[in-house]
């Protein structure tokens, strides 16, 4: 029986590195997907957050707005900060000794 004899050519080398190339490129593009998708994880968590926050802030606002809108609450703060009276009210004025 002959032996038969492997016979090397360079295009074995050439697939060998082709397909090592391929793998690191294909570990390099993974590798950096998974790092952009835990940055984008922070950032979404990030802004999540800052939308609760402002939601809470609007919420608040939208509370004063209606009791802006009160008419007693409004009447109330006229007669503490500015001095206002009633129709059917009198005033006394007390001399300061």
């Amino acid at each position: 029986m002959a032996k038969v004899k492997k016979v090397k050519t360079k295009g074995g080398k050439i697939r060998k590195w082709i397909f090592i190339l391929f793998s690191a490129y294909v570990v390099f593009t993974l590798v950096n997907q998974q790092v952009t998708m835990w940055k984008l994880k922070d950032q979404k968590a990030h802004y999540i957050q800052e939308i609760d926050k402002l939601k809470e802030e609007g919420d608040k606002l939208q509370q004063k707005v209606e009791l802006y809108n009160d008419y007693d609450y409004i009447e109330m703060k006229a007669r503490k900060k500015l001095g206002f009276i009633g129709e059917d009210e009198e005033v006394y004025i007390f001399p300061n000794n």
